[in-house]
């Protein structure tokens, strides 16, 4: 606490914590302010990310027949379909209980939406057919586009009636993609410019292939794999043996074939680094 940490959490809380927090602070602290105007998943994403949202995204009136008749009407004509259900605000599982059934008879889409800047469309996976969904939602998406709506999102679900219907796991997400860059657009910029240094200094070739893959991983190892990996270069050079695997090997063991796998040829990569260097002088 007497390094801010606690100064810093009240800042942010807009409240004193339920613990005692030092007066004299020695260190500089801070804390982030979500500056964007919506709550909505998309807005939180786009900022964290480094691109705050100033304005506010389209939503729709909390009321029956909550969506525009126009839009209705052109998401029946572009979209192939005979007629909707719900056209409301509602919640994922409520919504299949009321209108679920009527859905199996009609084979009408249950259009539905919340709080949130958000088209939802829910059909019987099987009955309606996944592939007809995506496609309704594509359609939906365009629609909703001019009223500045951020998602559409394609609900399936299986089921026979209100006692056992269930949304699957084959839910699509339709969003509205960032208008400016985000800290995502910098890092792939960033390794397209490292690429093409490694190309205009002649990166020798030891440094290429698999190996300059493997050194792109090294960059992003976690706290705790960092520590292990110093310390297996400590006993490369002072124990002058292969004891430093060790450690390695605990996380192969741990995390199986996947990343522990990559962090024993980072490994051997840099292994081999160090000693050309060392051979060479």
């Amino acid at each position: 606490m007497r390094w801010g940490l606690g100064a810093a959490s009240v800042g942010s809380r807009k409240h004193s914590l339920p613990l005692k927090t030092h007066l004299n602070v020695e260190g500089a602290y801070g804390h982030a302010v979500e500056v964007s105007s919506g709550k909505d998943t998309p807005s939180g994403h786009w900022e964290i990310c480094g691109l705050p949202v100033p304005f506010e995204w389209g939503t729709f009136p909390e009321q029956e027949n909550c969506f525009p008749a126009q839009l209705m009407q052109d998401l029946l004509s572009q979209g192939n379909i005979e007629g909707t259900l719900a056209n409301k605000h509602s919640s994922g599982t409520e919504v299949l209980v009321e209108f679920g059934e009527e859905h199996l008879r009609t084979g009408f889409p249950i259009c539905y939406t919340s709080a949130d800047s958000v088209f939802q469309i829910a059909a019987h996976e099987e009955s309606f057919g996944l592939e007809r969904l995506y496609a309704l939602c594509e359609v939906a998406k365009k629609l909703v586009d001019p009223l500045n709506v951020t998602r559409v999102i394609a609900r399936p679900f299986k089921g026979t009636c209100g006692a056992n219907f269930e949304r699957t796991a084959n839910r699509r997400d339709l969003t509205t993609p960032p208008v400016g860059p985000t800290l995502l657009d910098h890092i792939q910029d960033q390794q397209d410019y490292n690429k093409t240094l490694y190309t205009l200094f002649a990166v020798p070739p030891w440094l290429t292939g698999k190996m300059y893959q493997n050194l792109n991983q090294f960059f992003q190892l976690r706290p705790f794999e960092w520590l292990f990996f110093l310390w297996s270069l400590k006993n490369i050079f002072l124990i002058n043996g292969f004891d430093g695997f060790s450690p390695l090997m605990i996380i192969l063991i741990n995390e199986h074939i996947g990343r522990g796998k990559i962090l024993l040829q980072i490994y051997l990569n840099v292994f081999q680094i160090f000693s050309f260097i060392i051979t060479a002088k």
